[in-house]
């Protein structure tokens, strides 16, 4: 099958669990191996939300590859390339680096469908670069599609600072070079926020109470009232653990001085976190 919308991911039953081994979009191809080697499947895909994909029959995907050896050159170096893929996110039980985007008005009437999907597409492609200049693959990270944002799970075993420098940095000059050339449709304004805290994996996925902080803290009132007040291109809020421990020592690219208070409303009570714009008109002030 060849994906043309939405996301998949791929997985493999262990005992009781399914271990996530990867996640397929629009543009990739599902099993490609099993009809090239003539063999059963190895992993099961299921749909993340809706998908379109076209579906070909192994007969005539075999003889489109015969009457094109380039095609089945390029596919022959994928299904190599997948086969030596290291499928493993890590151990995401336990006290776990949490990053959650969210694509600010991703649903305006002013973006179309097709929009939509390229704006998601260049969060995830800016996404990418800014994590491998921290050393990071973000592949083969724990990763969930959330429509309009993703979930990130770093697992405990990498230090969290290595998902604030340089990566931000790094993030946030995409985003600038991104929305220098784009219409107004496709301009990608980022809320993200980072949190650590313990993180339970199940057959379904992740949970924890430290998530859906994460989640409140991206979607907190100030925090959007600050990116439409600036225009930021990227507005970054943290806990106040991440900030004493990882901001505030202030390695390499990261300063502190660039951070503000803010306050994010939970269901019972609310609590304090910090926040950090660029582009736009993001002049920090008190919140």
């Amino acid at each position: 099958m060849v994906i043309l919308s939405g996301w998949t991911r791929v997985w493999v039953r262990e005992g009781a669990e399914q271990r996530i081994i990867a996640f397929r979009g629009a543009g990739e191809l599902v099993g490609e191996r099993a009809a090239l080697m003539i063999r059963d499947r190895s992993a099961t895909v299921t749909a993340d939300g809706d998908v379109q994909a076209l579906r070909i029959d192994a007969p005539d995907f075999g003889a489109f590859l015969d009457a094109h050896p380039r095609v089945r050159g390029v596919l022959e170096q994928q299904v190599y390339r997948r086969q030596i893929e290291k499928h493993d996110f890590g151990d995401v039980q336990g006290n776990c680096s949490i990053l959650i985007t969210d694509i600010t008005s991703f649903s305006s009437p002013a973006r179309t469908d097709a929009d939509r999907e390229y704006v998601l597409g260049a969060m995830y492609d800016l996404m990418g670069e800014a994590f491998t200049a921290s050393g990071l693959d973000l592949g083969r990270l724990y990763q969930e599609d959330r429509g309009d944002g993703a979930l990130v799970i770093v697992p405990p075993t990498t230090p969290t600072d290595r998902v604030v420098d340089p990566m931000l940095a790094h993030l946030a000059a995409a985003l600038r070079r991104h929305n220098r050339r784009a219409a107004e449709a496709t301009r990608l304004q980022l809320r993200a926020a980072l949190h650590v805290g313990p993180v339970q994996r199940g057959p379904k996925g992740v949970s924890g109470i430290s998530i859906i902080t994460t989640r409140r803290m991206v979607d907190a009132p100030a925090v959007k009232r600050r990116v439409a007040e600036t225009g930021a291109d990227l507005a970054f809020v943290t806990s106040d653990f991440v900030f004493d421990t990882v901001i505030t020592p202030a390695p390499g690219l990261v300063d502190p001085g660039r951070y503000s208070r803010v306050r994010v409303r939970l269901k019972e009570a609310s609590l304090p976190a910090w926040l950090m714009l660029e582009g736009g008109g993001s002049q920090l002030r008190a919140v």
